[in-house]
């Protein structure tokens, strides 16, 4: 029972035969689950992951510079998380003047010992607008920097759930994101700070500072390009307004807590396993995948 987590439109060529011998497919998103479907010849499933709660910080004093925070994860390529984009719309919402005094960046990167390259281009573009890079912290310091921010930003090109912004919300955080795939099933327009896109191209090239990122996407693949304009707007406003910041802040946790509780998705995993576990085994599906028996041909071998 595989779980998807689209990175773009549609799977890469990688995940046919896993396709093919699935009986059901688990996705934590309607967007997963449509990218899915593109490819599965079974049914897809769609069970959200429940939020694993980051805790409440307090609030930025007074005076102090709003803190945004925005995470690579080291399973999501950095090309599809965009961190530049980040900083792109810090630069453009504070000028020199406001940064370090009104407002600050923060970003982190997971899995930095293996996408070296990305490390010194992110920690150089990140100091030039007096940012900083955050490499390889361990999982529990994540969680407790997306509870300490003021705003979590998440300028992905795609993404098949969205776990972090879904902790920085139950937090009570304001998230400004794309407003395209995964994380639309659990923030709206009131409970998020969603920024326009236009539909990109995705280039196997793209992914080349990730050495583990399947380079194979470049046959008709895309995602999206967020609107760098549209985030700086949203920055300026949140970093200049404590109480809207909280409003904002509220909503998310309503929505998470209404969507993504625990004793709310435990009950239809619960229901999925146990209609799976029903299900008779698919022998024909795993005999097609992995071509069992062989051909006649290659029936005998080497003699």
């Amino acid at each position: 029972m595989p779980v998807v987590l689209p990175g773009s439109v549609p799977l890469p060529p990688s995940f046919e035969g896993l396709l093919e011998v699935a009986t059901t497919v688990v996705a934590p998103s309607e967007f997963a689950a449509s990218v899915a479907r593109l490819g599965a010849p079974c049914p897809v499933e769609v069970v959200h992951f429940p939020t694993r709660g980051a805790g409440r910080a307090e609030p930025a004093a007074p005076g102090a510079p709003c803190t945004f925070l925005t995470v690579v994860d080291a399973g999501t390529p950095v090309a599809q998380a965009n961190p530049r984009a980040v900083v792109s719309a810090f630069r453009e919402a504070f000028g020199p003047a406001a940064r370090g005094s009104l407002a600050r960046l923060l970003v982190v990167l997971a899995g930095a010992g293996s996408r070296l390259e990305a490390r010194s281009e992110l920690e150089a573009e990140t100091a030039r607008v007096g940012g900083e890079l955050v490499a390889d912290c361990g999982a529990g310091r994540v969680d407790e920097l997306v509870a300490a921010a003021d705003v979590y930003v998440s300028l992905h090109r795609a993404t098949g759930f969205g776990l972090r912004m879904a902790d920085a919300m139950a937090a009570g955080r304001p998230v400004v994101a794309t407003g395209w795939s995964g994380s639309l099933d659990f923030m709206g327009p009131r409970s998020a700070c969603l920024v326009g896109y236009t539909v990109a191209p995705l280039l196997g090239g793209e992914l080349y500072e990730d050495a583990r990122a399947d380079v194979v996407r470049d046959r008709g693949a895309f995602w999206v390009e967020p609107d760098v304009a549209g985030a700086a707007r949203w920055m300026r406003q949140l970093a200049a307004d404590a109480g809207y910041r909280a409003r904002v802040g509220a909503s998310a946790a309503r929505q998470v807590q209404e969507s993504l509780a625990p004793e709310v998705v435990g009950p239809a995993l619960r229901s999925l396993v146990e209609r799976v576990e029903a299900l008779p085994v698919a022998a024909d599906a795993i005999g097609r995948a992995v071509r069992w028996p062989p051909p006649r041909s290659a029936a005998g071998g080497a003699r």
